[in-house]
């Protein structure tokens, strides 16, 4: 777990960076997601190895979620049903961090994956923070006619880490 929450505090101003340029241009160059395989492929690998070698049925059952989230995150690139960033934002989080760095604040939510807290959390902060700033209508050629989903990301991955996903952290404060 240790490689993960080394990993995941090394992945905050990265993402933070993207996020920056998606609101920003609109536009995050490819080399940003390589700077997140530089310290993520060496803990990742390192993290694996440690649940293969304590939890053989959980990393059974992590690895291939994870590679087909990311296959998933990959073709919705490719059909431009999301961003090229976002889908290799998402891509990258479910490999190289596959589960919860350390037991969020309010406790692992009903389903343990951490990428899908992630996922939750982005899609309910980009409806809430995103939406309506792009409810006035740009021009179409514009590049700030499409929502920036990064941010969202970040701030999905970001509240994932403390707290769970948004669902558990209301249970847990009602």
């Amino acid at each position: 777990m240790l490689a993960l929450t080394i990993s995941a505090i090394i992945f905050v101003p990265i993402l933070c960076y993207a996020s920056y340029l998606d609101v920003m241009t609109r536009k995050v160059p490819f080399w940003i997601w390589f700077l997140l395989l530089v310290p993520g492929v060496p803990l990742c690998v390192l993290e694996y190895y440690q649940m293969y070698l304590l939890q053989p049925n959980v990393i059974a059952l992590i690895l291939p979620i994870s590679f087909i989230l990311s296959g998933v995150f990959y073709l919705l690139g490719k059909l431009n049903l999301i961003g090229g960033a976002d889908a290799f934002c998402l891509m990258f989080l479910s490999v190289l961090i596959p589960s919860f760095p350390f037991e969020p604040i309010t406790g692992y939510p009903i389903y343990a994956i951490f990428i899908i807290s992630v996922i939750v959390n982005a899609i309910l902060f980009g409806a809430i923070l995103f939406l309506p700033l792009n409810s006035i209508e740009p021009e179409a050629d514009s590049p700030r006619s499409h929502i920036p989903f990064v941010p969202a990301i970040t701030a999905g991955f970001i509240f994932a880490i403390a707290f769970g996903d948004i669902f558990t952290f209301v249970t847990y404060w009602i």
